[in-house]
Formats: structure tokens, sequence, C-alpha cells
């Protein structure tokens, strides 16, 4: 059912998602979002269960969605969290809530394109007590943003591999990808003006791929090459303004916003208009 609205199966990630769940709508969210959560909620995209759990420690009761079973299992084994195995367009509890909060990677440029956002306001505003509250959260373009799509390591297969190969030795890295560049002076720009984000994200993929070893399931250069591109896939100016407009559309209106993660993460708090 979500075919094409997403950039890769997460699925795949299934192993090396503690790698990648605190960037987001992470642990952190549940304390900063505080004045607008009510309870009960329902969690859209719960993932391995990071949040959920979260959310049930500070003594929410919440209803946990998603469409991946790899990541339901996940979520019970790692964190006690039971799961609705469901898309998101089909989902049907006969019940509502005071809070609908949409986790980071549900709404992307490509899940936009594909029509979701409709849809998901149809589902969510069934699901929603008349003063109850929706929390929408995205990625957002950064100064990390434009580094990451010159390096090409947004792209499917990405270049990511790069720091694999490097061991994750930045500077090696730095020539790899110099050497390999039409651009060798934006290139040797990129990393000398956010060597320390680079360092962190050669960090991660040398993790990555040191799990892939001990695992031995895949080879780790392949899938760091076909895999590592697909986070985090933020939002353009366009596709927020995009997104807000039929989220209006809807009957969604915002009452609010935070940023988190630095503002590489927004989440959008709307009500039921007028």
């Amino acid at each position: 059912m979500n075919e094409g609205r997403y950039p890769t199966d997460w699925a795949v990630w299934a192993d090396h998602w503690d790698l990648v769940e605190g960037h987001g709508m992470n642990v952190e969210a549940v304390p900063a979002l505080a004045a607008q959560l009510r309870d009960p909620v329902l969690l859209v995209g719960s993932g391995q269960g990071l949040v959920a759990a979260s959310l049930s420690s500070a003594g929410f009761h919440v209803v946990a969605v998603d469409s991946s079973a790899t990541m339901a299992r996940r979520a019970r084994e790692r964190r006690g969290v039971e799961t609705v195995l469901c898309d998101v367009v089909d989902l049907r509890l006969g019940r509502r809530f005071a809070t609908a909060l949409v986790s980071t990677g549900v709404v992307n440029e490509r899940s936009i394109a594909a029509g979701l956002v409709p849809r998901l306001v149809e589902v969510l505003r069934a699901h929603l007590l008349p003063d109850g509250v929706v929390l929408i959260a995205y990625f957002r373009r950064s100064a990390w943003t434009g580094v990451a799509e010159l390096l090409g390591l947004y792209d499917r297969p990405s270049t990511n591999a790069f720091f694999w190969v490097a061991g994750g030795d930045v500077e090696r890295a730095r020539q790899l990808f110099t050497d390999r560049s039409a651009d060798p002076e934006a290139v040797g720009l990129a990393f000398s003006r956010h060597g320390e984000a680079l360092a962190r994200h050669a960090d991660f993929i040398r993790r990555v791929g040191e799990r892939c070893e001990r695992l031995g399931s895949v080879d780790p250069e392949g899938f760091i090459r076909d895999h590592a591109g697909f986070y985090p896939f933020p939002l353009s100016t366009a596709a927020e303004v995009s997104l807000l407009a039929e989220l209006g559309a809807g009957g969604l209106v915002p009452r609010g916003e935070a940023l988190l993660n630095g503002a590489d993460t927004r989440v959008v708090v709307l009500g039921v208009g007028p």
C-alpha cells in the first residue's frame, strides 16, 4: 500500500535502527512537546517503539501504529511495545484520541507527491476528539542538507561507501570525494566548513558497516552504497508550503510549532478549524 511513498523499505534498516532513531522525533521530543500532548495519544509511524515507550513512561496511554511488520516485531522485542500493524491510510480503530502524533519519516517529499496528505488528514480527523490536536513532525532542509546533496549522500546508490572504504578517516574520505567530483573545489570547501558534521557521519557509516560485518548477512560496502542514502529526506520550502496548504484544505489549522534537533526537525501543531 505504501509503495512509492518512502525512499526505502524500513525493514532493510531494522538491524541498524538504534543508530538512527535518535534523529527526528526522539525521546527529547516528549518533554519538548509536553504542553501540546494530551491523553490518549495515537502515534503514527512508531517504528521500533522509541517514542511510544517514552510516552508510556511519561504516563500517556498510547496506541502505536506502523506499516512495517519487522519494525513492529523489533518494537516488541526491544521495548515491549505492541504495535497496530497497518498502513495509516487504511487505519480504522473505531475510537478517538486527544492527540494524534505523526512521527518523522511518514511525511516526506515523496509521500506528499504521492498524495498521502489528504488521506492522512481524513484518517487523523476520523480518530480525533472534537478538541483534539494533531502534531506532524518532518525533517527540514539545513546547511547539512546542501552538503549531503553536493556529496551525493542522499542518492540511491549513494557515495556513502567512500566513508566506509576510508575506514572512517575523514581526510581520506575527502580525497576520495575530491578525486571523483566534477567540482573538487566545492567538495574541499564542504569538508573544511562542515568537518565536524562529516566526521560524525563518517562514524555513523563506520558503525553501520561494522554491524554488517558482525551480522554476516550482507556486504557492508554494498549495503552502505545502496541503502545509506535514504536518511533524512528533508522537505524543501516548496514542499513545506504544499504540506501546510493541504493540511489547511483538510480543515487542520496551525496552532503552533516546535523545533527539535537544532531546528532540523519541525513539529507542526494543528487543531480542527476554524
